[in-house]
């Protein structure tokens, strides 16, 4: 796959979609699921989910997309497609995770206790402690062209970290930055570079295992996510705009996290005592608000 670094974009996930719908990558869809990771210093224009803005400090931040070319069938299936921002999420996560052993990282005093392990929250967005390490942005690219072509589409996986990002320039009260709870971290830039190649290597190995059985792949990935989901078990607030969920569009709704299904939607145990399924929408746990749902195209 082709790593390509730039100073300054006005997105990655843009520069990724470019890359994807050249010609190039067109006549070798048979290759390796990931394509190309983009990967900026900077960025002028980042968006996350349900079209809001990501905010990153220049120099200071993991700005990354992951071009990957997968199958139409897999990809369009609601019984598996939940599963790809969260395959993201395990990859990113155990990328940080290798990332900080190979550089001999350790925790700092004051953050021991809210530092006990790097988890996700349902589906795709990374927390250490109670608090937002970074995020994924999945998009899908269809493919013009002749009907071989068309039996593939484009995913593009972006993923946002604070590395060394000062308490003060945090955009929200529940962020955090990743030198905020390890010491003998290397230069942000050098330690994103080391992160971009393991989480290639995970997204790589990850996905083509997924599309060769995606059947056999979602069960483990129940297990492995609901093992480190955050969200699990905490009394959280629901907003889904998902048409396929239980819930009417313009409803919050609020009860206990209570498991991740086969199809990766989150069931919610109501305070009125009724269960209900989500897909997509937003979570939070008391008064926080975090964009939760896949963006679609």
């Amino acid at each position: 796959m082709n790593f390509i670094f730039l100073d300054s974009v006005d997105s990655t996930q843009n520069v990724a979609r470019k890359e994807l719908l050249d010609h190039n990558f067109k006549s070798s869809l048979s290759a390796s699921p990931l394509i190309c990771a983009v990967i900026a210093n900077n960025q002028s224009a980042g968006r996350g989910r349900l079209g809001r803005k990501w905010v990153s400090e220049p120099g200071q931040s993991f700005i990354a997309s992951y071009a990957s070319v997968l199958p139409k069938g897999v990809v369009m299936d609601s019984k598996y497609n939940g599963w790809l921002p969260m395959i993201a999420g395990l990859c990113t996560r155990d990328a940080l995770i290798e990332s900080l052993k190979e550089v001999g990282a350790r925790k700092v005093a004051e953050a021991s206790e809210s530092c006990k392990e790097i988890m996700l929250k349902w589906p795709n967005d990374i927390f250490i402690g109670d608090c937002k390490e970074g995020g994924i942005l999945t998009e899908v690219v269809a493919f013009a062209g002749n009907e071989s072509l068309q039996q593939n589409v484009g995913v593009i996986f972006g993923i946002g970290l604070n590395l060394n990002v000062s308490k003060e320039s945090l955009p929200i009260e529940q962020a955090t930055s990743l030198q905020m709870h390890y010491a003998n971290l290397p230069d942000a830039m050098e330690l994103r570079d080391i992160i971009a190649k393991r989480l290639a290597q995970n997204l790589n190995n990850r996905l083509a295992s997924f599309v060769q059985n995606p059947a056999q792949s979602a069960l483990c990935l129940r297990k492995e996510v609901s093992a480190v989901c955050w969200t699990l078990g905490r009394k959280v607030s629901v907003y889904a705009p998902d048409v396929n969920s239980e819930l009417n569009s313009s409803e919050y709704v609020k009860g206990v996290a209570q498991s991740i299904n086969d199809d990766a939607s989150l069931s919610i145990f109501k305070d009125s005592g009724e269960s209900v399924i989500v897909h997509t929408g937003d979570v939070c746990a008391t008064t926080c608000l975090f964009a939760q749902s896949v963006a679609r195209e």
